[in-house]
């Protein structure tokens, strides 16, 4: 597993082997300035793998999402760096659920498609595994 980004508020890491990018997220997510530079580094996840590769967005910890902007920018560069499935793994924060739910909506279908969400991190992992 190589880190691609370990800050105060999440890290970006990827599996080479998996061809998947684990993103993790927490904490109340409105300050802009600490978390602006995640889609550059998304991006440079992305090109350490191979295109068709799977991503693992674990939120179980994030109590407060106040930056749809920076979703929806880390959704489009998934597509465009050619993500075949996207696992989002929640607990019960439902707002901040609700605030990415609309972001990838307007990421349009093409995304919407290769997003499944969950509510436990293995059973997320087993979905991605799957060819």
């Amino acid at each position: 597993m190589i880190t691609v980004a370990s800050k105060e508020g999440y890290s970006i890491r990827v599996d080479q082997i998996r061809n998947r990018i684990y993103l993790e997220l927490q904490g109340d997510m409105y300050d802009r300035p600490k978390f602006e530079d995640i889609p550059s580094e998304v991006r440079d996840a992305c090109r350490m793998i191979k295109p068709g590769f799977t991503c693992l967005a674990d939120f179980k910890k994030v109590q407060l999402f106040a930056l749809p902007d920076i979703a929806a920018a880390v959704q489009k560069i998934l597509l465009e760096e050619d993500v075949r499935k996207v696992a989002s793994v929640w607990g019960q924060q439902l707002l901040a659920k609700l605030s990415l739910d609309k972001a990838a909506d307007s990421s349009g279908d093409a995304y919407v498609d290769r997003r499944k969400v969950f509510t436990d991190r293995a059973e997320g992992e087993a979905w991605l595994d799957e060819k």
